[in-house]
């Protein structure tokens, strides 16, 4: 199936330059060449090729908005040292490019930077922006450990970390304070607390820890996305660490080969790895309109993951719909 599809694997092409896509059409002071500007002196930008989000694709749930997603690899000869020594601080890498980009030679001794913007439709203004930054050697440590990037997403101004929900200050804001549109990240925490009593994921097996999800990834939690014949449907997903998991779920893998990665990625259940346990990306689609059960998905993840000895996929995905689990004892 479609969903099957992981567009990350698109950063290993590299292919011929392009110039930079036609900016987006702004009500407000602030674009996206001027966001990627108050970063650093710009020396050159790379446009891209179809990836997870791709430059002009427009996202129609994005924290309950319709938006437009524009990326852009950029090469700087400096880089505002606070912006850059923020991001790097995050503990742990936790994100991939959304897309590929073209006519680009990587130097694995120099840092690289994704640039996104994601616009409301309907009022033509930034709503965030969002930074990944990278060592041109990242195909290294993406077949060692997958995640090759240190990602975060600030509001147009550059003064609010989103993701963390809490003020910076990187100097001189960008544009005019009273343009930033307000947006709330309630984060996935919630969704999963929520989910501890959920009756599939408990009926799978006995539960020991459910993971949120930090929205890198393939799919993220709460994205609608197009399931085809026009209906839309929106993606719930939980890595969930099971202590036992039934006999009627585990022989739903056992004559299927790897075919499958993670939908999104998961916060420290890598680190947290345990071999005694089973863990299972649980996730749903349900219609956009109606919230009616389109289908489950299990996504079973084999050791090879955590020892990092996986080749192209390392789960096995299983389809379901509700009538098996109504069944399920």
């Amino acid at each position: 199936m479609l969903k099957k599809l992981f567009y990350c694997l698109f950063v290993c092409l590299f292919v011929s330059c392009s110039p930079l896509s036609a900016p987006l059409q702004q009500n407000s002071g602030v674009t996206s060449e001027a966001g990627m500007s108050y970063l650093g002196d710009v020396n050159k930008i790379y446009s891209a090729k179809p990836g997870r989000f791709y430059t002009g694709q427009i996202i129609e749930n994005f924290y309950g908005r319709k938006v437009k997603f524009e990326g852009n690899l950029v090469e700087y000869n400096t880089i505002k040292p606070q912006i850059l020594e923020y991001v790097e601080g995050l503990k742990k890498n936790n994100a991939l490019m959304h897309q590929p980009y073209e006519g680009v030679k990587y130097d694995k001794d120099k840092k690289y930077v994704e640039f996104s913007s994601y616009t409301e439709v309907s009022t033509g203004k930034i709503l965030m922006f969002e930074i990944r930054v990278f060592f041109g050697n990242f195909l290294d440590t993406f077949n060692q450990n997958y995640w090759y990037a240190k990602s975060v997403s600030f509001n147009p101004s550059f003064t609010k970390d989103l993701d963390n929900n809490k003020k910076v200050n990187f100097g001189i804001p960008l544009g005019n304070l009273q343009d930033d549109i307000d947006i709330v990240n309630t984060g996935n925490q919630e969704i999963a607390e929520d989910l501890k009593e959920d009756k599939i994921i408990n009926l799978i097996g006995d539960v020991e820890k459910i993971y949120s999800s930090y929205s890198t990834g393939r799919w993220a939690t709460g994205q609608t996305i197009n399931w085809g014949n026009g209906k839309k449907v929106r993606f719930q997903g939980n890595m969930v660490k099971y202590k036992s998991v039934k006999k009627e779920i585990l022989d739903l893998f056992s004559n299927v080969e790897l075919n499958a990665m993670m939908n999104q990625g998961y916060p420290d259940f890598k680190d947290e790895y345990d071999a005694e346990k089973i863990y299972i990306e649980v996730c749903s689609y349900r219609d956009a309109e109606t919230n009616a059960l389109v289908e489950y998905e299990l996504r079973l993840i084999d050791k090879s993951y955590f020892e990092g000895t996986w080749n192209e996929w390392y789960a096995k995905s299983a389809d379901l719909d509700q009538d098996f689990f109504d069944n399920l004892k």
